[in-house]
């Protein structure tokens, strides 16, 4: 059986939608380990990292620190580019929350980014995929 080794990542981002990927990743998945978190509002950075065992880290130590792999971009719509964009010229993995950028013309420039760094781009559909929303889809359709 081939081993695999979990990927360090950092959150960035420690609002509330971190608590439940932070309890995910610790609890259900062996694959990523939430290991660093970064927020502007540094009493609720240090809030998340301490009832979570992570280490908080301004941005700019965590894209330079080699040990972090993955990004978990959960700062809001607005933010995501830059964010992204930075974790990616570090050469980090990045999952985003809600959508990759606002701007089509960005989000293609993140997806060449990635490619030519050689890492992975990934984004939760879920604010316009999720199972609520089909549900609610599946209903009027039905209607």
């Amino acid at each position: 059986m081939m081993e695999i080794n979990a990927l360090n990542a950092a959150i960035i981002g420690c609002g509330v939608i971190s608590d439940i990927y932070i309890q995910s990743l610790q609890e259900k998945f062996k694959i990523i380990e939430p290991v660093a978190c970064y927020d502007r509002d540094e009493a609720r950075m240090n809030t998340q990292a301490e009832k979570y065992g992570l280490k908080p880290m301004s941005y700019e130590a965590i894209l330079d620190d080699p040990s972090i792999d993955m990004i978990i971009n959960l700062t809001n719509p607005a933010a995501h580019y830059e964010v992204t964009k930075q974790a990616l010229l570090h050469d980090k993995h990045v999952f985003s929350e809600k959508m990759i950028a606002v701007d089509l013309k960005q989000g293609q420039e993140l997806c060449d980014l990635a490619e030519a760094h050689h890492v992975r781009l990934g984004v939760a559909p879920d604010t316009f995929l999720g199972a609520g929303i089909q549900t609610a889809r599946y209903i009027v359709d039905k209607a």
